[in-house]
């Protein structure tokens, strides 16, 4: 390939610095064009095969892999890797003031080299995703008025091979791949060469994946990689970029060193003052170098780059930050989360629990206005004992790096297998059949009956337990808002949150008046018993509904059996012991099935993952997400009342969208990382892409008529047209 000799383009330049203001000792080192400089492919171009080099541009290019062989189901990366002549360097995703970002692209050209004989598979050439391009920490190069972002010496560029998740069982039929790399990247001095090269060779498939010869050199630029900082919110104030809710875990450094912007912030190259402050860090760019009105991008990221005090040599990590423009105010995300507590009294998780505290209002209306006092506080003191208990959870989580939402404890089976025993013995002690003694009388007569401020304090405990699986209108917002902020303002969310769950019972401290209108203790409160011995009946199944899905049928089938055989155990004083051991050998036996992993079995939907979503866009097809669990009571009703319903499904199909079902029924980073994105913490969520269009939020409870109005007025804009 011939070095046709080009200057930087100026585009940039131009568009920050009047020609009057840069003088032509700067401006003629870097002015070639008007444009930015373009790769056109040369006439004869040498297509080279895996293993082979290419010598452009003062540097030399390679193609490596991860592993030689792949295996279905397994990700492997693969890298261009560069090494560049002394002085000369290469661009970054936002190469700054000037020059190009590289361009790598990777695509499977073929279903595969050769299948076995008779053998039908389902993967396509499309299904095979690469993610998008990942970046080392760059440096920064200075040339004023111009600044790059660039790499100088080795630099690798890798991007990930990842299977759709049908493709684990292909070892045999899948032989191999036919892959084909079109790589373009700008090397500059003060004059720049473009090089551009294309790579075609066969990726061979087995059973086994086996590791490259140059894999060693994939974990070390893993170590050149950013780390992830997921930030929650970001907000602009004058010339002052503050990051909201960097993680604490990430603390532990010495200095920071720089900041890169991405290219679509369109904030300025020019390096700026940077500080942190507790869970937060500012970004103060120079009064003249850019727009007062900030980021141009919705979706901001950038890259903060730190020296650590392990790095003695001088050497820097690089820590990508995310994050959302900050919607609400702090006391907007208060406000939201005491209402979306105060709402969730109503949801019908909760109603189970709060039943038990409706059962001892007519005891409470006989006592002392001091007594209920203390019943009402105990209560409220169990909410949020609960909520900060939880808090601690999540910060503990937060500083190791892990992301939890609200909910998480549903995810686990060890948990709701907790629920199914205190909701089945709950139900048992409503009914009357303890029948072990006073001390366990006394025990599930005040935990049920509220006869004492300890079973008020722990019916608030069990509150928030059963509430946590929900989202009330109002408090999805907030709680996303807060989960993701600084460890502070999380836990005054949480209070807030706790605080309007209990503000119904501390209505009776303000008001004791109103306890006169609840009916006074009779033979009625016998029946209503034995009605909320039945809704805690109810729960109890429907816990041992979600174990199924968690874990499998069986061990959920298993698990309820022995619950049935501890029940005989306090009902039977002869067969205890026995009952007791075989109910213990059957939670022993359950413990040991492995846990399924199940995806939709409606053909309505399809499973969910970026790559779809990114691949349907890119198609021009409308999407729609439905961020769902199956311990989310609201998400199943929904799912019944809208996206079950015939019409309705005959009106998406009509309209040609791709319904993506997001099962977060069990921890799934990914769909973890996508709620986060929306500012979510919980489900359910419903987002809808028309084509081309930006993601709208949809209510959390629907109706048929409610979800058409808001997909059809958000497919209106996009297919009107000339």
């Amino acid at each position: 390939m011939a070095d046709s000799r080009i200057y930087i383009s100026t585009t940039r330049e131009r568009r920050r610095f009047a020609l009057g203001q840069v003088t032509l000792r700067f401006v003629l080192p870097f002015i070639a064009s008007v444009s930015a400089p373009t790769f056109a492919s040369p006439a004869g171009e040498v297509v080279l095969g895996l293993g082979e080099s290419t010598r452009q541009a003062n540097s030399v290019g390679q193609v490596l892999l991860e592993h030689n062989v792949l295996q279905p189901g397994v990700d492997s990366q693969i890298g261009l890797k560069l090494r560049l002549d002394p002085e000369w360097h290469t661009y970054w995703s936002n190469p700054g003031d000037s020059g190009a970002a590289p361009r790598f692209e990777v695509r499977v050209v073929g279903r595969g080299v050769e299948l076995a004989q008779n053998t039908q598979t389902e993967v396509s050439p499309g299904e095979i995703v690469f993610d998008p391009i990942q970046f080392p920490t760059p440096t920064r190069i200075d040339l004023p008025p111009l600044t790059s972002f660039a790499y100088e010496g080795e630099v690798m560029f890798t991007r990930k091979l990842r299977w759709p998740r049908t493709s684990s069982n292909l070892g045999e039929a899948l032989k191999a791949l036919n892959v084909e790399v079109e790589a373009e990247w700008l090397v500059c001095r003060k004059e720049c060469i473009p090089a551009r090269q294309t790579w075609r060779f066969e990726w061979p498939v087995g059973e086994q994946a086996v590791p490259g010869l140059r894999q060693a050199e994939f974990q070390l630029n893993a170590e050149r990689l950013p780390k992830s900082w997921s930030v929650s919110r970001w907000k602009w104030e004058g010339r002052e970029l503050q990051l909201l809710g960097v993680p604490q875990s990430q603390g532990q450094f010495s200095e920071v060193v720089d900041f890169f912007p991405s290219a679509e912030s369109g904030l300025s190259s020019a390096r700026p003052e940077i500080s942190r402050d507790g869970d937060s860090v500012r970004v103060r760019f120079a009064e003249d170098s850019t727009s007062a009105a900030g980021p141009a991008q919705t979706d901001f990221w950038g890259l903060v780059v730190v020296r650590t005090p392990n790095n003695a040599s001088g050497a820097v990590e690089g820590f990508e930050l995310r994050g959302l423009p900050q919607g609400l105010t702090w006391w907007r995300a208060l406000l939201f989360a005491w209402a979306g507590g105060l709402l969730l009294n109503l949801m019908p998780c909760v109603l189970p629990v709060i039943s038990l505290k409706m059962m001892s209002l007519g005891k409470l209306a006989q006592q002392s206005q001091r007594e209920v006092t203390h019943h009402v506080l105990a209560y409220t003191l169990g909410v949020l004992s609960c909520m900060w208990v939880l808090g601690v959870v999540l910060a503990v989580f937060r500083s190791t790096g892990e992301s939890l939402g609200w909910g998480f404890q549903m995810q686990s089976p060890g948990f709701v297998i907790a629920m199914f025993a205190i909701f089945l013995l709950m139900c048992w002690a409503l009914l009357g059949r303890w029948e072990l003694g006073g001390r366990w009388m006394g025990w599930g007569e005040g935990l049920t009956q509220g006869s004492s401020a300890r079973a008020s304090y722990f019916t608030g405990l069990l509150a928030v337990i059963v509430a946590s699986p929900c989202t009330a209108p109002l408090m999805a917002p907030a709680m996303g808002f807060a989960l993701a902020a600084p460890i502070s303002m999380m836990f005054l969310g949480l209070t807030a949150l706790g605080v309007g769950l209990a503000t119904p019972y501390l209505l009776l401290v303000l008001a004791p008046s109103l306890l006169r209108l609840w009916p006074k203790p009779g033979a009625w409160m016998n029946r209503l018993k034995v009605l909320m011995a039945m809704g805690l009946g109810v729960t109890a199944l429907w816990l041992i509904w979600i174990l199924s899905t968690l874990w499998t049928p069986l061990a959920a089938a298993l698990v309820g059996a022995a619950g049935v055989l501890m029940l005989l155990a306090m009902e039977f004083r002869r067969i205890r012991w026995g009952a007791l051991a075989i109910a213990l050998g059957v939670l022993i036996f359950a413990a040991r099935l492995p846990q399924t992993s199940a995806g939709p079995t409606d053909e309505f939907w399809q499973n969910f993952s970026s790559q779809t979503v990114q691949r349907a866009r890119a198609n021009g097809q409308p999407v729609f997400i439905n961020y769902t669990a199956t311990w989310c009571l609201t998400c199943q009703v929904n799912d019944r009342v809208v996206f079950r319903d015939a019409d309705t499904r005959r009106w998406i199909q009509e309209r040609g969208v791709v319904m993506l079902k997001a099962d977060w029924t069990k921890s799934d980073a990914e769909i973890t990382a996508s709620l986060k994105s929306f500012g979510r913490a919980g489900v359910p969520l419903y987002v809808f892409y028309p084509p081309g269009g930006e993601a709208k939020l949809l209510p959390e409870i629907l109706t048929p008529a409610l979800f058409r109005s808001e997909v059809e007025s958000a497919l209106t804009p996009s297919s009107s047209g000339p």
